[in-house]
């Protein structure tokens, strides 16, 4: 039954404006429980946070930075000069593109003539000196020849002298040997007192001039006085025998020494080869100065490139230091960069790169040639990278970027929440309640496997299916309601 037969029905007869009133307070409400309806859904749409959510995608995390650096050549070659001659003229400039062969700077052409009448001046004085050296060399050396001739006469006459002086007391002892055997030929050795007979008979050798000879038993006193005066001489002549030996090696020793003296004394002087150099390097002098003077006294660039150092000033006078560094450009250029210890995790030597020099918005691929570490920051690393175009002392940017394994499950960086060693995610779930089924968080503890600065490799009670709040309307934690942000 529609509405108006209904209250057709209910007034009867009554009269038609109590129906037409009736008509407009069902209206009336109607209308406010509209305005209710929408006022009540803009407060539940203030209450419950819309979130953003996403599913866990399988996949590899990378890392990728960039480093600013500047470029070196990779190869520089330095243009020298003498030292000490007077700059004319400069014609290049730090910086300056110069070819092969391009002039540098200019020497003093009078300053070069003079120099070069100097150095030959020296020259012929060492010359001079060499003759003079070769000479004084010749005749140390006949002296040397005779002093060694002459210390091996007298080592073979001291030698020889001091043989015959140990023959002469092997001789003396010999004799008085003779005598005391002679001696006791002549007397028995029994009249003798036993003591003695043993001592002096069998221990000759322990005989000392300073021994109480005693009483000889019952020989004469002539007899006594004999061998007493024969026991003395045959110790004069054994003590007079080893110090003839002593003196025989003494004498050895001190004529091998002035041998040896001698023979050293005749290493020849190095003077001459001391002369002999300089009298080269002196040539070498001369042969340059003439090459400059035919050169109108133009020093040239070794290599084309860029100078890099410039050491000379017109007016001044050339030192020993380079007089100007050339960047070779055909030898390309390195880029040096640091990384931190982070950093240095995504770096190795052979790792694809790409470098891109100031004022150029195209990269340039290249490889990491070389990580060493870094004397500039605790446990990072300087690194370097070959590239053939550039400019020496340009700056550039390298970008190092390295993929990881695939891991099952990355979320966005904005998903995981709490700290180190207590990170989760927020999940959206459907939950019935009194008023029906609603959404809610629920959290999921995780493990942060990996990350870089937008995603996240994690491991846990995470599901494929789920879906993972990633941003949210405002502030919300596990168990408030919530509902997906409109598209």
């Amino acid at each position: 039954m529609r509405i108006k037969e209904w209250l057709h029905w209910e007034s009867g007869q009554k009269e038609p404006g109590r129906q037409q009133r009736l008509m407009k307070l069902l209206a009336g409400f109607v209308g406010v429980m509209l305005v209710l309806t929408a006022i009540s859904r803009a407060a539940d749409s203030l209450t419950v946070a819309q979130v953003e959510l996403e599913t866990p995608k399988s996949g590899a995390i990378e890392h990728a930075f960039d480093k600013q650096g500047i470029l070196t050549a990779n190869r520089e070659v330095a243009a020298t000069t003498l030292s000490g001659i007077l700059v004319e003229s400069v014609q290049a400039y730090i910086g300056a593109a110069v070819e092969k062969d391009a002039p540098l700077f200019t020497l003093s052409m009078q300053d070069l003539e003079e120099k070069l009448r100097e150095k030959s001046v020296e020259k012929q004085k060492l010359q001079i000196q060499l003759q003079a050296a070769y000479l004084a060399q010749q005749n140390q050396n006949e002296l040397d020849a005779l002093e060694q001739k002459r210390a091996g006469e007298d080592y073979d006459y001291t030698l020889e002298e001091a043989k015959e002086r140990v023959r002469r007391a092997q001789n003396d002892q010999k004799d008085v040997g003779d005598k005391l055997d002679d001696f006791w030929r002549e007397h028995d050795r029994d009249e003798f007192d036993h003591w003695w007979n043993d001592r002096w008979y069998l221990e000759e050798d322990d005989w000392d001039e300073d021994d109480d000879w005693g009483t000889i038993g019952s020989s004469s006193s002539g007899a006594k006085a004999e061998l007493e005066a024969l026991m003395k001489e045959y110790q004069t002549a054994k003590r007079a025998l080893a110090d003839a030996k002593r003196a025989e090696e003494r004498a050895a020793l001190e004529a091998e020494r002035k041998l040896e003296d001698a023979e050293r004394s005749g290493v020849p002087s190095s003077e001459p080869q001391l002369l002999s150099l300089s009298i080269q390097l002196a040539e070498i002098e001369i042969a340059r100065l003439r090459q400059l003077i035919e050169a109108g006294g133009q020093v040239l660039s070794p290599a084309g490139g860029v100078v890099q150092k410039l050491e000379v000033s017109t007016g001044g006078r050339t030192s020993d230091v380079a007089a100007a560094v050339i960047a070779e450009s055909s030898e390309g250029f390195r880029f040096t960069a640091t990384l931190s210890e982070e950093e240095a995790k995504y770096a190795a030597r052979g790792d694809k790169a790409t470098v891109t020099l100031q004022g150029k918005q195209r990269g340039v691929e290249t490889v990491i040639e070389s990580v060493t570490p870094s004397a500039k920051e605790a446990g990072g690393v300087e690194i370097v990278a070959l590239l053939e175009e550039g400019e020496a002392g340009q700056a550039a940017s390298i970008r190092i970027s390295k993929r990881s394994e695939s891991y099952p499950q990355c979320v966005p960086l904005s998903a995981l929440r709490g700290g180190t060693g207590d990170q989760y995610v927020l999940v959206m779930e459907e939950r019935q309640t009194v008023l029906g089924n609603e959404q809610v968080a629920r959290r999921v503890n995780v493990t942060v496997s990996d990350s870089n600065d937008t995603r996240a490799a994690v491991s846990g009670a995470l599901q494929s299916q789920d879906k993972v709040i990633t941003g949210s309307t405002k502030n919300i934690v596990e168990g408030d309601r919530v509902r997906p942000a409109e598209s």
